[in-house]
């Protein structure tokens, strides 16, 4: 967009009542660089709109009313605890991005999601903004007369959100460390000693003490070390869980566990570190990264390919490794060979497994299991860059090779 048409969004803002989201969608409409200009990492309209609100008063104060007025009110515990957080089943999910891609997702009018969403609407957006520099947002801040993190108050929104944040996504991280399948992974954290247990202990026991402000919001804070710690183990744990699906096998489900438990333990990360910035970091881009970080977790309900990779690539791992052990009696390579294997991967469908085995079976056949899904070929594609080698290199094959293991259920 033009210069002008930037100032005319700024001048909109500044006779809104900063009631709705319009006038911020206008606005990152009008500082959204093109295809080109994300290529090459620049930003000209964001760097415009800073030369603006520094020499232009009257559109500062109105920006700046806009933004307290409409943000003020708005909680992003739920962005900060739901927002990019897939659910346990992965067609359920995969069936709801699609869906999304439609049919976008409307959170309530008073969230931060709804906010959002309606303004970074398009899948690149998180790109560009993240790829915005740290102190060019601090300086929109300072503009705005918005105050860094490390100057809120501990009864203050902000932090009661961040406080309360933190809370939920350790409650779930426990939650989904202890069920069932997932200690089958790893038997040797089912006690009391699990890092699970410990976090939870400490990490309440941290929390209330920031809410009653008897320790300090520091980076180097003893118990925040420690919950930090802590968190470094289940990581570790979670990795455990994946050496040993050679020796015990993995199911989608589980898998879906491990992947939910690595990206809450990140997003604790993320709000930790918002809680308690470093000592060397400036407040307000401690709340500019926050900030970005907010429309990149938003932003990501619609990625399919992303997520299919993801939950994928440790079974299929799993599969061909598999297969490089029991030998060529899983290898298929001809399409006569893939519909025997197809065959009898729908005869032990009650057996768990052997539907999605089919499922992979027909991908790589080009057949039309999902007629409407338009990114079956995309599909097919990913399951071939992200299945690697066997092990053994008697059995390795080329490319276009599908192979196919029927678990049995353990």
């Amino acid at each position: 967009m033009r210069r002008s048409q930037l100032r005319g969004a700024l001048e909109a803002i500044a006779h809104s009542d900063g009631s709705d989201v319009e006038g911020l969608a206008v606005l990152v409409q009008a500082i959204r660089p093109s295809r080109t200009e994300r290529n090459r990492g620049e930003n000209p309209r964001f760097l415009a709109l800073l030369q603006l609100l520094e020499h232009q008063e009257d559109l500062r104060v109105g920006l700046s009313r806009y933004v307290k007025s409409y943000f003020g009110p708005k909680a992003i515990g739920r962005t900060l605890t739901d927002a990019g957080m897939p659910s346990g089943s992965f067609w359920h999910e995969l069936r709801q991005r699609l869906t999304y891609k439609v049919l976008p997702f409307q959170p309530p009018p008073e969230t931060l999601d709804h906010a959002l969403i309606n303004a970074f609407f398009q899948e690149s957006d998180a790109d560009w903004v993240s790829a915005l520099p740290d102190d060019a947002v601090a300086r929109l801040l300072e503009l705005l007369g918005i105050d860094g993190i490390d100057a809120r108050d501990r009864h203050g929104l902000l932090l009661q959100e961040l406080f309360f944040a933190a809370k939920v996504l350790g409650l779930r991280i426990a939650g989904r460390a202890f069920d069932g399948e997932v200690l089958r992974m790893v038997p040797e954290h089912a006690s009391f000693n699990s890092p699970f247990v410990r976090l939870e202990d400490e990490l309440d026991r941290y929390l209330d003490q920031l809410r009653m402000g008897t320790v300090s919001r520091r980076a180097d804070d003893p118990a925040r070390t420690l919950v930090m710690a802590i968190i470094a183990e289940c990581q570790e744990a979670i990795a455990d869980a994946y050496r040993n699906t050679e020796r015990l096998g993995i199911t989608f489900r589980v898998n879906q566990h491990l992947m939910l438990m690595e990206r809450k333990l990140k997003r604790l990360e993320l709000v930790l570190g918002a809680i308690a910035p470093k000592a060397d970091l400036d407040g307000r881009i401690a709340l500019a990264r926050l900030l970005k970080a907010l429309v990149r977790i938003s932003s990501g309900r619609t990625r399919v390919l992303g997520f299919i990779k993801d939950s994928t690539q440790v079974v299929a791992r799993e599969i061909t490794q598999h297969t490089g052990r029991k030998g060529e009696h899983y290898i298929t390579s001809t399409k006569r060979e893939h519909g025997h294997a197809a065959q009898r991967a729908g005869r032990r469908c009650h057996r768990g497994g052997g539907l999605r085995a089919e499922g992979m079976v027909r991908f790589h056949r080009g057949q039309p299991l999902l007629p409407c899904l338009p990114l079956q070929h995309e599909l097919r594609d990913g399951l071939h860059r992200h299945l690697p080698a066997a092990p053994h290199a008697r059995h390795q094959a080329t490319r276009h090779d599908c192979r196919h293991h029927f678990t049995r259920a353990r």
